[in-house]
């Protein structure tokens, strides 16, 4: 693996981690940044392998100079974008969480 694959793999999701801990307004603790992170580089990085091998149809991709942009583009509208996706599901989808002896009787 050479820089250029590690630069294209793992700088979107920071690009994401930025975005999303704005989102929060920067109070997110530094496990639940490096969690993100890992979800992050997992999620983009699939995403971005599904739109390469099943839309475009490549199958062997090498990161030369104008793939290594155009993938490093790309990834970095999706880093962008599922920051977005993901505080909206968050902030939309409540879990409640109530002790056993605290629910109410009717």
């Amino acid at each position: 693996m050479n820089l250029l694959e590690i630069i294209a793999l793992l700088a979107p999701p920071a690009l994401a981690v930025g975005v999303y801990d704005h989102l929060h307004g920067r109070v997110l603790s530094t496990r639940k940044l490096w969690v993100s992170y890992a979800v992050f580089v997992i999620t983009i990085n699939l995403i971005m392998y599904l739109i390469t091998t099943f839309l475009l149809g490549v199958q062997n991709l090498s990161f030369d100079s104008i793939a290594f942009i155009r993938y490093t583009a790309v990834a970095s509208v999706f880093a962008c974008v599922v920051p977005l996706v993901a505080n909206a599901i968050g902030a939309s989808v409540t879990i409640e969480v109530r002790r056993n002896g605290s629910s109410k009787k009717r």
